[in-house]
């Protein structure tokens, strides 16, 4: 079944990189009819596999497609730009980050992607309560809506969309999740650690859950428990991007270390424009 548990990543990508109203597309952008690519991966793609744009300079996700059997996957009008790039497979985990260019005679891209590690307990695994509680098709549909309402940018029906579901199935841990990440986006922190937390308890703790505990955290003015969420995150999974940017921006705004802050930056920059951004600040201080 399909998750689209990458919108959370991102939806708190989107509020770290924001520093002011996004950039909307105009008819003077030149725009590439359709763009093609396909993933190379010795593990079988089954469906459910997505590939997602995300435009850095609007703060925002700018197109998702799913990604066939055969590997491929297209996007259709594209506005010429450089954009980071995010393969989630389905059990919505992050398989991929990197960035592309769109522009001029575009050749079709291709993404090689790592093998796919075992599940690991308390990272990214199925729990015992989701076996048994699998969201009802009416649920899942539902959450599928919210994630159409938040690319058009309308928040409130989006979290119409995910309390549907959550009702329907309450033991729906990609529906939490997704709620929190967009009451993150809303600026209700609290109620989004709250509703992260029992994502959590429902499924067990992610790199992902808990950078966005952080991220709630660290804008609550808790920057030690912002800092111990995010830690965590990385115990959970060393070698996430997001979790090295969000954790160097919460070392930085807490005036914690900016050493420290610069190092975790730099562990983020190669795959988050935004880190690279952040860093420069730093260093030019």
């Amino acid at each position: 079944m399909q998750t689209i548990q990458v919108r959370v990543i991102l939806a708190l990508l989107a509020v770290l990189c924001a520093a002011g109203p996004a950039k909307p597309f105009t008819s003077n952008d030149q725009l590439a009819p359709v763009v093609k690519g396909e993933i190379e991966t010795s593990q079988p793609i089954d469906g459910g596999y997505t590939i997602q744009l995300y435009d850095v300079s609007r703060h925002s996700t700018l197109s998702t497609s799913e990604i066939r059997s055969d590997g491929e996957f297209e996007f259709r009008q594209m506005p010429y730009g450089s954009y980071l790039v995010t393969v989630t497979n389905a059990r919505g985990e992050s398989l991929y980050q990197g960035s592309v260019t769109v522009g001029g005679r575009q050749a079709p891209f291709i993404i090689r992607l790592p093998n796919e590690e075992k599940p690991r307990p308390g990272s990214g695994t199925i729990s015992v309560n989701q076996l048994q509680h699998p969201p009802a098709r009416k649920a899942f549909e539902a959450l599928l809506a919210a994630q159409k309402f938040a690319e058009t940018g309308d928040n409130e029906k989006a979290v119409e969309s995910i309390e549907r579901a959550i009702a329907i199935s309450p033991d729906y841990a990609d529906a939490w999740v997704n709620l929190g990440a967009r009451h993150i986006g809303m600026g209700r922190y609290r109620q989004a650690i709250v509703e992260t937390r029992h994502a959590i308890e429902l499924s067990g703790p992610s790199a992902m859950t808990l950078c966005n505990i952080a991220y709630a955290q660290s804008l609550l003015g808790s920057q030690a428990e912002a800092r111990q969420s995010a830690e965590e995150a990385l115990r959970l999974k060393p070698d996430d991007a997001h979790a090295h940017y969000v954790l160097g921006l919460i070392l930085y705004v807490s005036h914690a270390s900016d050493r420290e802050a610069a190092r975790h930056l730099q562990l983020a920059a190669p795959t988050i424009p935004s880190a690279r951004a952040a860093l420069a600040k730093i260093q030019g201080n």
